[in-house]
């Protein structure tokens, strides 16, 4: 007898093994549409994504962050292209979320200080964050970019060097909790994707943005595959007010 098992969680990151994904069904676009795009690479090589929030500082998801070395982390920004252009700092330091889980990846957002700010320029902006408590339509879509995996379950270790972005529509929170009955979506999270599947974001796009309304509203965390039919991606929901407040208190 063949029992098939349901794909299993992950968080959207990578591993030392599985390098090089992205965006899933979206298109290739510039780092001037999207200025406040941050590639956060672990010892030189493009690991998640992050946003640009002061000229000094950054948001991400704390499982790109959570146990590494400050030592070991750059932040490169104004560049369309992976691990290569724009502008290179050194954080100077990473806080995590103190209720931060890697069991259920609640409270999953970190923000980093930078050892010297960024000078800001068209291809390096930041960006606001949504305002607390505030609510996102269901279907209203939002733009997730990244240089993440294209195709869930694709470890060839090829990759496109080039930004992409995709358009995801937001997911009820109740509905969400019911696509995953096996997984808290806690209201720290917000969910957003097609019943259908094919637009996702995916490993290596973790950390980095969903936006509308140029405002951030969430951050890639985790997922069951990524572009699977009824298996939205779930993100940190910035407008929380554990992780708005969070957020706005570390960044200064």
């Amino acid at each position: 007898m063949v029992y098939n098992f349901p794909p299993p969680l992950f968080k959207r990151d990578t591993s030392d093994i599985e390098i090089g994904y992205r965006i899933i069904g979206g298109n290739e676009t510039d780092i001037e549409e999207f200025p406040y795009q941050l590639s956060l690479e672990r010892k030189g090589r493009h690991a998640c994504g992050a946003s640009l929030i002061k000229r000094n500082a950054f948001v991400t998801a704390a499982h790109c962050v959570y146990g590494w070395s400050v030592r070991d982390i750059t932040v490169r920004a104004g560049s369309t292209l992976r691990d290569t252009g724009g502008e290179v700092r050194k954080p100077s330091d990473l806080i995590v979320h103190k209720k931060y889980s890697q069991n259920d990846y609640d409270y999953d957002v970190a923000v980093g200080l930078l050892e010297k700010p960024f000078v800001l320029s068209p291809t390096i902006q930041v960006i606001d964050l949504q305002p607390k408590n505030s609510k996102v339509n269901v279907g209203q879509l939002g733009n997730v970019t990244g240089w993440g995996n294209t195709v869930y379950g694709n470890y060839d270790g090829t990759y496109s060097k080039t930004l992409r972005v995709v358009q995801v529509p937001h997911v009820k929170h109740e509905k969400c909790q019911k696509l995953y009955p096996e997984n808290p979506v806690t209201p720290r999270m917000i969910c957003f994707g097609y019943s259908s599947g094919g637009k996702d974001s995916c490993q290596e796009d973790s950390g980095g943005p969903i936006v509308i309304d140029k405002k951030i509203v969430g951050i890639v965390s985790w997922g069951i595959g990524c572009g699977l039919p009824n298996q939205p991606g779930v993100y940190t929901h910035i407008s929380n007010a554990e992780i708005y407040d969070f957020v706005t208190r570390n960044m200064k």
